[in-house]
């Protein structure tokens, strides 16, 4: 399965849950929606996400400006692992609705076989049980408890689900009925080859589980560093608005800004009052007080009307070069 193929099969996965005339959008440009489907009277734009990691505020934003540029009612992502907390926020912030751990069939068979054999593991041991109580004067508690470990192991398995402590678990309940399988020599059962699978297969799965926890981490770190990155970003630009205030003694206000390639941080500003006859006057103070304090920047800007400018902070050294 991959992306593509993903985006058929929720397209099949939309048809059958009440939506129709589902169609997919161009494969490159799609701007942010991937299906378009009506339900209800309503138009409704689907971003489809088949990741191995939590889905981020990346896939939230890409449906929501889908959104407006297809003009449709609704705007949704589906995924087949679970979002970040921060994509739950912004969803809930633009109405962006979100249905995760949306796995196709294809991809759940492994789960299934796992759940195949820990039933089947947990139906031998329950026999077992019932064969070693019926059939004994005395209950042999150390086979019992071996068997104990055993259905212990199958449960556990079964109802793994994605919760990472109970797969730890699992394997390690089928690890010690098997290493007691060996040294009562019981290991050629059938009881004792389930559970070795099952060992197997939930270590597999855990190894899997582990590298998702670890992207999911990544994932939200990266988030919680763009986050401060974007705080301090408009601190800085309004930080910027108020000295070039007090040098051109009006009103400047920061309207947006960002970052581009090379480094350079990009201010756009509004005055109240005409600036452009002060304003190199007031970039040449900033600069001033930057070489006073020993700042390696350099103020520049760039002039739009009279009230509208661009200031540009860049690396001392680059801002020579430029």
């Amino acid at each position: 399965m991959d992306g593509i193929g993903y985006e058929e099969w929720c397209a099949s996965w939309l048809a059958k849950n009440g939506f129709h005339n589902v169609r997919k959008t161009k494969a490159s440009n799609d701007q942010g929606i991937d299906l378009i489907a009506e339900r209800g009277g309503l138009s409704w734009g689907f971003q489809c996400k088949y990741y191995t990691s939590s889905v981020g505020n990346e896939a939230v934003q890409q449906a929501y400006a889908g959104k407006a540029y297809y003009g449709l009612d609704k705007a949704g992502v589906l995924c087949n692992t679970v979002f970040t907390n921060s994509a739950r926020k912004l969803a809930e912030e633009t109405g962006v609705e979100l249905v995760e751990q949306l796995e196709p069939e294809a991809s759940q068979g492994s789960t299934l076989l796992l759940k195949i054999i820990a039933l089947c593991a947990f139906g031998l041991c329950v026999l077992r049980f019932y064969e070693l109580i019926h059939g004994a004067s005395e209950l042999p508690q150390q086979k019992m408890s071996i068997l104990a470990f055993a259905l212990l192991g199958s449960l556990s398995a079964f109802f793994a689900s994605r919760h990472i402590a109970v797969h730890v678990l699992s394997a390690l309940f089928a690890l010690i009925y098997v290493i007691a399988a060996l040294i009562t020599g019981t290991y050629a059962d059938a009881l004792c080859a389930l559970m070795s699978v099952t060992m197997v297969l939930v270590l597999i799965r855990l190894v899997l589980l582990l590298k998702v926890k670890n992207a999911d981490n990544l994932a939200e770190q990266r988030e919680q560093l763009d986050e401060m990155i974007a705080q301090s970003e408009t601190k800085l630009g309004e930080n910027i608005a108020d000295l070039l205030a007090q040098q051109l003694n009006t009103s400047v206000r920061p309207e947006r800004s960002f970052r581009k390639a090379d480094g350079t941080f990009v201010l756009a500003c509004r005055s109240n009052a005409k600036a452009a006859d002060d304003l190199a006057v007031a970039v040449w103070s900033l600069n001033m007080q930057a070489r006073a304090e020993q700042e390696n920047i350099c103020f520049e800007y760039e002039q739009k009307d009279d009230t509208h400018f661009v200031i540009l902070l860049r690396d001392k050294e680059r801002g020579h070069q430029q």
